[in-house]
C-alpha cells in the first residue's frame, strides 16, 4: 500500500483508539476491512503502542472494571473474554486479583437478589440461581455461600 494511504489509515486508527480503550485484537479486527499486508498491520500496531494509543495493561484494567461494574460479570467470564483477545495469563490474573473482594461479593449478592425477585416458581430456585450466577462467570463456591446466607 502507498505511504499516503497508510498515513490516512494511521490517522483513522488514532481516532478509533482515542474514543475508548482498544487492544491489539480490536485493531486487527478493525483493519480487516483494509487491504493490508501483515507487515503493514504489525507496523501500524507498533506505532499505536509506541504512541500509547493502545496499552495492554491499561485495556485489561479498564475491561475488568467495566465488565464488573456495568455488566456484573464474574471473574471467570472476564478471564475467558480477555483470554479470547489473546492477553497473557499473568497480566489477566494480576488485575483480576486486584478486584476488591467485598465489592465483588456485593455485586454477586445484588444479581442473586434481583434474580430471586424475578422468579415466579420458587421450586428449585437454588439451582436456577446457581446456573444464573455461573453463566455470569462467578465461582461456584462463592455462589453457594451467598445463597446459603440469603436463606
Amino acid at each position: 500500500m502507498e505511504e499516503h494511504d497508510l498515513k490516512k489509515i494511521q490517522l483513522k486508527l488514532y481516532n478509533y483508539c482515542s474514543k475508548r480503550e482498544k487492544c491489539e485484537f480490536d485493531v486487527r479486527k478493525y483493519l480487516l476491512k483494509e487491504d493490508l499486508l501483515e507487515k503493514e498491520i504489525s507496523d501500524l500496531i507498533v506505532n499505536l503502542e509506541e504512541n500509547n494509543f493502545i496499552n495492554s495493561e491499561r485495556y485489561i484494567n479498564a475491561f475488568i472494571k467495566d465488565k464488573l461494574k456495568f455488566n456484573k460479570w464474574g471473574k471467570i467470564k472476564i478471564h475467558f473474554e480477555l483470554k479470547a483477545r489473546n492477553f497473557d495469563e499473568k497480566i489477566i490474573y494480576k488485575y483480576l486479583n486486584e478486584i476488591d473482594e467485598q465489592e465483588y461479593e456485593i455485586i454477586l449478592k445484588s444479581i442473586i437478589e434481583n434474580k430471586i425477585k424475578q422468579l415466579n416458581n420458587k421450586e428449585n430456585y437454588k439451582q436456577t440461581l446457581i446456573n444464573f450466577a455461573l453463566n455470569r462467570g462467578f465461582e461456584y463456591q462463592k455462589i453457594q455461600k451467598m445463597i446459603e446466607e440469603n436463606d
